[in-house]
């Protein structure tokens, strides 16, 4: 029996977005990338009339070995783009899926939710007024050619620095001890807020982190992730004198 071609064995796709403009246009264009380049996509539009679309949505994702996020103002305030979001880092972490977020002028932070998620993940930036064609050639690239997306990201680098790490606009300053905290002491600060939060604990110390001052702050910081009381008190007892 003749071996499948690279061609027949490439994987599935499914790309998350909200239903405005410019993502739908996006998406719509990456889609048809994909498509001509013998990848199989889905998109919600896809779904028929009368199906089950909570249920269809949830086979097709799971059923998927790439997750297409287009993060935009009007995305990451959607409650189905986030639930698709939930259900894929599941699936990435129990190494089924990998995810290729892009962002769409978002520059801000990631609310916690969605930033505890994918701000560990390299992503790739589209603002508004460019082509579209960048981004799908850097996700096809992605997808049917990993080495080649590996060296063009590399070139690349300063477009898709992540926004914490980004030079800050004129007249602001980064405070004097970004990164100065030990790391393996902030290892045992994210183990302790985990308890109460979760692994979400991992990126709201790094982000703290960033801005305290000192442990004292940093822990006032954290303090209020912990629900008000008693165990508010247990995780600020751990706090260095």
């Amino acid at each position: 029996m003749a071996q499948p071609t690279r061609r027949e064995a490439m994987p599935n796709v499914f790309i998350s977005y909200s239903h405005v403009s410019p993502d739908q246009d996006l998406a719509s264009q990456l889609a048809g990338s994909l498509e001509a380049n013998g990848v199989t996509v889905f998109v919600d539009t896809k779904i028929r009339i009368g199906e089950d679309w909570v249920e269809q949505i949830d086979r097709q994702l799971r059923s998927s070995q790439y997750f297409i996020v287009l993060l935009s103002a009007a995305s990451i305030q959607s409650d189905m783009v986030r639930r698709e979001i939930a259900l894929a880092y599941k699936l990435r972490k129990a190494k089924q899926l990998t995810v290729l977020p892009v962002r769409m002028d978002v520059t801000q932070e990631l609310p916690y939710d969605i930033g505890a998620y994918l701000d560990s993940i390299q992503y790739v930036i589209w603002n508004s007024g460019e082509s579209f064609d960048p981004i799908c050639r850097r996700i096809l690239h992605a997808i049917v050619d990993p080495e080649k997306a590996v060296t063009q990201l590399a070139a690349e680098a300063p477009a898709a620095t992540p926004v914490s790490n980004a030079p800050r606009a004129a007249g602001t300053t980064q405070h004097p001890n970004v990164n100065a905290f030990d790391r393996p002491e902030l290892e045992r600060v994210k183990q302790q807020l985990a308890v109460y939060i979760g692994p979400v604990a991992r990126v709201i110390v790094d982000r703290a982190a960033k801005k305290a001052a000192n442990w004292r702050e940093l822990y006032e910081t954290l303090a209020v992730e912990v629900p008000a009381g008693e165990e508010r008190n247990k995780f600020l007892s751990h706090r260095p004198r």
